[in-house]
């Protein structure tokens, strides 16, 4: 009764929502005339229709886009990246919102079927965002999966080919369920960033094997010389031409950079440099690593500090990927140019062969081989 003296009666009253307000009026007349039971189930009713039309209205599909436009932070070569630059409309990213029910979850269905018109049988990839949605009933998942059907049939083999991100715990457990129960694959995924670097590697691998569902063939720690690796490096560079060409010569010219390189390798998972606060000095061990073969992922670690004075702070944040190395990739540039430690942890994703270029070994170049130290720098 106060909050309906607070909303109707009383001079300066609050002002409600139109929405709000008459739902409010409804419930009073209906007590008056039909009871308080009766009362709260009409004003019970009302908010959920009026939840249902607010929802229906809302566009549920926050923005779409494709991997022409936005991409994931794996590097790539100047091949691969050309190929995305072409083929990258075969991923789709869908950004849903709200909450999805049976009245709003066939408009995400209408949104992936439209992107695939004119698929031409060619393999796509699909991401829902979920970070955004509130929720979903039973209606929606089965539409979630329904939608997995639609691009999972642009393939040849039954293959997961839409990913889930973002989702409350409750969808995931549905749609665990659903798939154990027969529905179509869905691939979950952490973030956005970790399930586009896997459609754009899949994507590159369909284009090389003509969509075949053939795994691909381990490399592991291919054996490649210190100097492919370093002209590899260079022409991943922003130098091209006769400038990448000068340069490489400057580097092989003399002995002294090919004689302080160190080959190393690394097994899947092992970390590459020591886990330390960023921000602090370096080692007398710290070196630059030059990526031959195999791929690196550069991940956020939740325990490492942004300074020496936060070292003990403890931290309850998620380990997420920040960058993914592949051939040519040069680790360890702004330990090097800085002398303090960088953010994020170096992992082998695979078994990875690196080449180590010592700090003390580079910084003596300036003296026994001066063309290479200013190619270097």
């Amino acid at each position: 009764l106060a909050n309906v003296d607070r909303w109707l009666v009383e001079p300066g009253r609050q002002v409600l929502p139109p929405a709000e307000l008459c739902v409010t009026v409804l419930i009073v007349c209906v007590v008056r005339f039909a009871g308080l039971a009766t009362g709260l189930t009409a004003g019970a009713v009302a908010s959920v229709a009026i939840f249902a039309f607010a929802n229906l209205s809302a566009p549920v599909v926050k923005y779409a886009a494709t991997a022409l436009n936005v991409r994931s932070s794996v590097e790539r070569d100047r091949d691969e990246a050309a190929r995305l630059d072409v083929y990258g409309d075969r991923i789709g990213i869908f950004a849903v919102q709200g909450f999805l029910f049976f009245g709003n979850g066939r408009r995400v269905v209408e949104f992936v079927r439209a992107w695939l018109d004119g698929a031409n049988d060619n393999a796509h990839y699909a991401i829902l965002d979920l970070a955004h949605a509130t929720g979903a009933d039973a209606s929606a998942v089965d539409a979630l999966l329904e939608a997995a059907r639609l691009v999972q049939a642009t393939h040849r083999r039954e293959v997961p080919a839409l990913y889930v991100c973002g989702a409350h715990e409750d969808v995931r457990r549905a749609l665990r369920r659903r798939q154990a129960s027969g529905g179509a694959a869905v691939k979950q995924s952490l973030d956005v960033d970790s399930a586009l670097g896997d459609c754009e590697a899949r994507l590159l691998r369909d284009l090389r094997e003509g969509n075949s569902q053939t795994p691909l063939r381990r490399l592991g720690t291919t054996v490649v010389s210190f100097d492919k690796a370093l002209i590899g490096a260079v022409r991943r560079s922003a130098l091209s031409g006769f400038a990448a060409d000068a340069e490489i010569d400057a580097l092989l010219a003399g002995p002294g950079l090919s004689e302080c390189a160190e080959a190393r390798r690394l097994k899947s998972g092992e970390a590459l440099l020591p886990h330390g606060a960023a921000g602090e000095p370096t080692g007398h061990d710290d070196a630059l690593y030059i990526v031959a073969s195999g791929r690196m992922t550069v991940r956020r670690d939740p325990n490492q500090s942004t300074g020496a004075i936060l070292r003990k702070a403890r931290r309850h944040a998620t380990s997420f990927r920040l960058a993914e190395l592949g051939p040519g990739s040069i680790i360890g540039t702004h330990e090097f140019v800085r002398r303090t430690r960088s953010v994020g942890v170096f992992m082998a994703a695979e078994p990875c062969l690196l080449y180590k270029l010592p700090f003390a070994a580079l910084d003596a170049l300036a003296s026994t081989d001066p063309s290479a130290h200013g190619a270097l720098w």
